[in-house]
Order: structure tokens, then sequence, then C-alpha cells
């Protein structure tokens, strides 16, 4: 079913870019496309039982950009779909944190410029005998400037199984790594949870409430230890209604509030927040606050009945 909401999308999508852009198709030898990509491992050679990563790389010429799995006012999620030969659930896409930037209509688009990694972590069965393993991956993106132009490849490649042996690209995956947001997981269904800023790491922290039936929002979320609450920029990474307030206290700081709710036609697992700021040093950091979604919190009553 994603699948087919996946292609119409698409099917859309092209359109769309030549409508709004107000030219007509161009021939691709006369137009090379804004974004080259290439499928990359972390390794040359893997063993049984080796966790390797396989990921495509999407190098993004200026000033265009590419989006996020929620791409914000406009636009539409990246995607990148792996086929295995064999079983590795749960199979789940990397994100570095994303970053955000001015549409045409002043709307705000969420995703990346320049060069970004997006990549999934495999287990290789300790039982496989075979002396290699073919994989292919799909990738679908929607390249933005002034104009829109939708990109897809299908890449096709395999990789020795023996002995374990690393390659040129892991630095890639290492670096992509550290741009991962940091996860706060908050397992409430009721009540009131606090969950303490890390001050020695420049963690935020939250103060967050579960609201009744009566409430419009699901979740009231205080936020706590954004040392300059300028830089913070929030992210829902989903189909959430999403309020924010910014109160000026009496000692100067502010006292930032949220409000989110899931739309009534999501039935997602959990919620997720990216929380994008700087800390004292100066330093970008992102943190992913994770909430029970729809589905959590039906098994949750009906674990009570």
């Amino acid at each position: 079913m994603l699948d087919k909401i996946l292609i119409n999308t698409w099917l859309c999508c092209f359109l769309a870019a030549f409508l709004f852009s107000g030219c007509s198709p161009r021939e691709p030898q006369l137009a090379p496309h804004p974004v080259q990509v290439s499928l990359i491992s972390d390794h040359i050679s893997a063993s049984p039982g080796d966790i390797v990563s396989i990921g495509v790389l999407f190098e993004i010429e200026d000033p265009w950009h590419i989006y996020w799995k929620f791409p914000g006012e406009g636009g539409i999620p990246t995607s990148v779909m792996l086929n295995l030969p064999f079983d590795s659930s749960p199979l789940r896409l990397n994100w570095p944190r994303p970053q955000s930037f001015k549409q045409p209509g002043n709307l705000r688009g969420i995703g990346y410029k320049g060069s970004e990694l997006l990549w999934y972590d495999i287990l290789v069965p300790d039982d496989f005998e075979q002396p290699r393993f073919s994989f292919d991956v799909e990738a679908l993106w929607l390249a933005c400037a002034e104009i829109c132009i939708p990109g897809r490849k299908k890449i096709k490649a395999s990789l020795e199984i023996g002995k374990t042996e690393i390659g040129p690209r892991a630095p890639l995956f290492a670096s992509a790594r550290l741009r991962l947001p940091e996860v706060m997981v908050a397992q409430l269904h009721q009540g009131t949870a606090k969950l303490e800023p890390d001050s020695a790491a420049g963690n935020l922290g939250f103060v967050i409430e579960a609201l009744g039936k009566g409430e419009y929002f699901d979740y009231r979320i205080g936020v706590l230890g954004a040392t300059d609450p300028k830089s913070l920029e929030i992210f829902r990474a989903g189909n959430y209604d999403l309020k924010e307030s910014r109160q000026l206290l009496e000692d100067g700081s502010k006292a930032i509030t949220l409000w989110a709710r899931e739309a009534e036609e999501s039935e997602t697992k959990e919620m997720e927040l990216v929380f994008l700021y700087r800390d004292e040093k100066g330093d970008t950091k992102a943190l992913a606050l994770n909430l029970p979604g729809k589905e959590q919190k039906d098994e949750a009553q009906k674990s009570l009945l």
C-alpha cells in the first residue's frame, strides 16, 4: 500500500515540477540532475554475524536541496528502499539531523543541502553460506531551488562474504553517525514525566504531561535546558498538530512549551519530535523525543481492561 502511495505521489510530483516551474520538460543529456547519488557500504567484505552499513550518498549542488522524512511545508520525503536476499528485520533507515530553509512563498522546508548519507545497518545471518550476497536500492527524491526536479535511481551491488574487511567509505558512515539525533523516550500514557537535562553533555530535558480525552492535544511538553532559545528549531517527524509558545520570564529566560497531537487518520506506534539547537559551546546538536502514539495508547488501554 505504501509503495502505491509513493508511486502515485511521484507521478504527481513529476507533473507538478513542470507545471510550477513554468518550463517544458528538458532533454536529460542537456540538463544534468543537480543531485548525484551513489550506493556505498562501509565494508569491502564481511563475515556471517557482521553488522554492515549500506546507504545512499546524496551529493547536492548548491543552491539545491532535498527533503527529510517529514519535508515541512511543501516538498515530499526522500525515500531509500533496500532489498536483501535474506531477512534482516527490523530495517530502519538512519536520518542524520536535517536543517530548515525558506522556500518560495515563504514556506518552511526541512531537509539537506550539500552532501548527506542515508543508510541501513544490517546483520549478515550467522548461517549465511553463499560466497557473496547481492542487494539493490531504489532512491526517490525531490530536488528544489527555484524549481523542483524529481529524481529516481535503482542501483544493484554485491558484497563478498568471507574475511571481514572495512572499506574506504567507512569514515563517511562514522561522520554521519555523529549527526544522528540522540534519542529520548518517554513511556507515559497518563500523568506527568520529567526527563532531566544533562547539563554536562549540553542536552535538553522535558516535562511531559499526557492530557486527558477531553483535551484537543495529546501532550503538553515543557522544554528544559535550552541555553540558546533563539537557535532552537523543532521538527515534527510525522502527521502531527504542533503548537508552540515561548514566554519571557522575570529572570530573562524563556519558557518554551509545546502542545502535540497525532492526526486522527494516523496510527503510529510512536510520535517523534526532533529538536535542533546549539549548546553552551555553540555546537549544533539534535535530540529526538519519542512519545507513545495511538497504537501504543490503544494497546495500553486494552491491557487495563
